[in-house]
């Protein structure tokens, strides 16, 4: 008797790991297709003419992931992390966080990293059940991912991405103001973002902060917040919502 109770509990298990490696297998071909066609899908777009005026938009994580869901994984989700929210991850350090793909509440595909970035040796592909080492190195702590929504901000045509930036008639320039002509590609801010973090980590001192008060554009990209505090912390920095009623430019040390 016991040798048959043996023998089921045996097969059941041997039967649910083939299906399982065969379903990751399964997933993992279809993966490899979407990073072919990703990669030629980021190639076009940084060939494009427009790319002159708005940049790729690839550049966006964000972006990236909304297009290999369209058209690869349509019940997968998008989701992701404010990295002050969930600081043990190694993607999105200076971008202050990321979004990527999740597929069944199981597989994490993410080609951004890989190839907008460059980081060619980073994973295309991960299984919670048997990666989660990894999963946590890259991508933290998974109780601190919200799934995403579909924001006007986020929002594109799955066939050009650049109707997003035509359609709204972006005419931003933070990045280069002696060029009144001149509009802001994704790329800029993003070079802006890394340079004014480091500039930002060689003035502050560790747990100094400053009250920065929002105004102009940065009223419409966050409406519900008035002030937020940038600090120095373990030699990042970090952005934080000011909840106290202190003065704009005031310096402050962080508990």
């Amino acid at each position: 008797m016991f040798y048959e109770f043996f023998f089921v509990i045996y097969k059941t298990m041997k039967y649910v790991m083939t299906y399982e490696s065969f379903e990751y297998e399964e997933i993992k071909q279809l993966v490899d297709k979407a990073y072919v066609a990703f990669k030629e899908k980021d190639e076009e777009l940084f060939n494009d003419p427009r790319s002159e005026d708005y940049g790729n938009p690839f550049t966006i994580c964000t972006n990236g992931a909304k297009w290999v869901r369209d058209h690869f994984f349509p019940t997968a989700i998008v989701t992701g992390y404010n990295i002050e929210d969930n600081p043990t991850a190694h993607i999105g350090q200076e971008t202050f966080g990321h979004d990527f793909l999740l597929l069944d509440n199981r597989y994490v595909i993410d080609f951004w990293y890989n190839v907008v970035v460059g980081e060619g040796n980073a994973p295309i592909l991960l299984d919670m059940k048997t990666q989660m080492d990894l999963v946590n190195k890259y991508y933290g702590n998974p109780e601190k991912w919200t799934p995403l929504g579909d924001s006007p901000q986020s929002k594109y045509d799955k066939e050009d991405p650049y109707k997003r930036y035509e359609n709204n008639n972006q005419t931003m320039n933070y990045t280069n103001p002696n060029d009144a002509d001149y509009t802001d590609k994704p790329e800029d801010w993003l070079a802006t973002t890394l340079i004014m973090t480091k500039a930002l980590g060689n003035i502050l001192k560790e747990n100094e902060g400053i009250v920065v008060e929002l105004s102009g554009d940065m009223i419409e990209m966050f409406p519900t917040v008035n002030k937020v505090i940038v600090f120095n912390k373990e030699g990042m920095v970090h952005i934080v919502e000011c909840e106290e009623d202190l003065l704009n430019g005031q310096m402050i040390i962080m508990d």
